[in-house]
């Protein structure tokens, strides 16, 4: 092998990691945006999350009352 055969060779490969490396860098761009809007909706849902804990709360304390309130079934 030659000194020109062995330069295109090398020139080829090191192309080729340059395509490489471009289109692993275009592919974490793209996975780090969906991680953001995944991470935004996350947010969202454990607020509403929250919200409906806080209701369900409240409803039962409202709901509770004592044996002496309620009435004999036969009533």
């Amino acid at each position: 092998m030659d000194k020109d055969t062995q330069v295109e060779e090398l020139e080829k490969r090191v192309t080729a990691l340059e395509m490489l490396l471009a289109y692993q860098e275009k592919t974490i761009a793209d996975l780090d945006v969906v991680i953001q809007e995944q991470y935004s909706l996350i947010e969202k849902i454990s607020a509403q999350i929250e919200m409906v804990g806080s209701k369900l709360e409240e409803q039962s304390l409202v709901g509770q009352h004592t044996l002496e309130e309620e009435r004999p079934p036969h009533y």
